[in-house]
C-alpha cells in the first residue's frame, strides 16, 4: 500500500495579515481567519480521510492548525526541523521597500543556485536544506500511511523540494497559501505531487 502525506501551511495570523516577518522566532498565534480555515480543511476531510499519523512544526500556528483533528485520535508528534525558517533581524518587523528588495535579492540568489547566503543573524537555504533532508530520511521509513504535515511557507516550499529530489532553487515553482493543501504519494522511496496548494476546502462553514 502507497502511503499518503497530506502537506499544509498553517493558518493566518496577525503576522500574516499585516506583513510583519514571523519566521522561527515569532511563536504568533492563529487570529479568527486562521481558526475558521482550519475547522474548515477539518470539516472537508474529517469523513474522508482518517490520519494515522500528524506532524506539525514546534510553533503554536502549526499546533493549532491541527487542533481540530485532535478528536479523531491520531498520534500527534510536533518536530522542530519542520519550523519555518529563520529570518534572522527581520523577524517580527513590517516590510518595507528596502526588506522586500533584500528579501527579493535573496531568494534570486537562492533561485541561481547559491544557499549558502541568509538574512543576517538566520537561517540559509543550505540550513534549512539540512534539517529537512533528516525529516525526509526519517519520514521515506515511517510505518505510517497516511500522514498530515503541518509546517510553514519557506519551509514548505524546501520540504516539497526535498521530497520531488529537486534542487533547492526550485523552491520558488511553488505557491504555499495559508492552509493550502499539497498531497503527496510516496511509492518505495520517491515521492510524487497528486495536488499543488489545493484550496477547494474553503468554503462557507455549515453546522453539523
Amino acid at each position: 500500500m502507497d502511503k499518503v502525506i497530506y502537506c499544509i501551511r498553517h493558518g493566518q495570523t496577525d503576522y500574516n495579515k499585516n506583513g510583519i516577518v514571523q519566521g522561527s522566532g515569532v511563536d504568533s498565534d492563529l487570529n479568527d481567519l486562521g481558526m475558521i480555515k482550519a475547522e474548515q480543511f477539518y470539516r472537508h476531510y474529517r469523513n474522508e480521510v482518517y490520519f494515522d499519523l500528524i506532524i506539525h512544526s514546534a510553533l503554536k500556528r502549526t499546533k493549532q492548525t491541527i487542533s481540530p483533528w485532535i478528536k479523531n485520535g491520531p498520534v500527534i508528534i510536533a518536530d522542530k526541523r519542520i519550523d519555518e525558517m529563520s529570518w534572522g533581524d527581520a523577524e517580527g518587523q513590517k516590510g518595507t521597500k528596502e526588506s522586500v528588495v533584500l528579501y527579493k535579492s535573496i531568494v534570486d540568489e537562492w533561485s541561481r543556485g547559491n544557499l549558502d547566503i541568509g538574512i543576517n543573524n538566520g537561517e540559509t537555504a543550505q540550513d534549512l536544506k539540512k534539517r529537512l533532508s533528516s525529516f525526509v530520511n526519517e519520514l521515506k521509513d515511517r510505518k505510517e500511511k497516511t500522514i498530515l504535515l503541518c509546517s510553514h511557507g519557506r519551509a514548505m516550499r524546501g520540504l516539497l523540494c526535498a521530497l520531488q529530489e529537486e534542487p533547492y532553487s526550485e523552491m520558488e515553482s511553488y505557491k504555499i497559501s495559508n492552509v493550502g493543501l499539497y498531497k503527496v504519494i510516496q511509492k518505495g522511496k520517491s515521492f510524487e505531487i497528486l495536488s499543488h496548494n489545493d484550496i477547494s476546502h474553503r468554503t462557507p462553514l455549515t453546522h453539523s
